[in-house]
């Protein structure tokens, strides 16, 4: 339990740090590079779980954001796409230049677009429901979009650069 408050206070704390610009100025950032190497790091935990990943490059998704909260950003949506997967199923990504996109394999569940990215809300009792938030609220700070939307078989996120218009 207290394990769990401390995750909790670390993430409710993280959040407000987005929230009020308190990080360093943004650096382009190399999602292709990023994937890569956050890959490596969650390979046993794929592995444990039996996951298959697929990677799919069509470009480079290249990004000014601040490489630490880009690290977080990656690490949650990984993370997620690991935590509600089904034991055997596949994590789908594909980086193109305008476009980042996380699916994974899941349990059938009642989330939506305008309801996934909120505080305190998950699909599984084990999480806090603050790691979307906090990806949310890092594209917010940096002028990216994101988006979540259900396939017949697969939960999708995807990050595009806000248009200018």
């Amino acid at each position: 339990a207290l394990k769990r408050l401390k995750s909790l206070n670390q993430s409710l704390i993280l959040l407000a740090k987005i929230e009020n610009r308190q990080f360093e100025s943004a650096e382009e950032i190399s999602f292709d590079n990023l994937l890569t190497d956050k890959i490596k790091e969650f390979s046993s935990f794929t592995a444990a779980k039996g996951l298959q990943v697929e990677i799919s490059t069509e470009g480079d998704f290249r990004v000014r954001i601040n490489e630490y909260l880009s690290d977080i950003m990656i690490s949650n949506l990984l993370s997620n796409a690991v935590n509600h997967n089904i034991a055997g199923g596949i994590i789908r990504i594909t980086v193109k230049t305008d476009s980042l996109t996380i699916c994974n394999t899941g349990e059938e569940n009642k989330l939506t677009n305008e309801t996934i990215f909120n505080r305190f809300v998950s699909g599984n009792q084990k999480s806090a429901g603050l790691g979307l938030a906090i990806v949310r609220q890092i594209c917010e700070t940096h002028n990216l979009d994101i988006k979540y939307m259900k396939t017949a078989d697969l939960h999708c996120f995807t990050i595009r650069i806000k248009s200018k218009a």
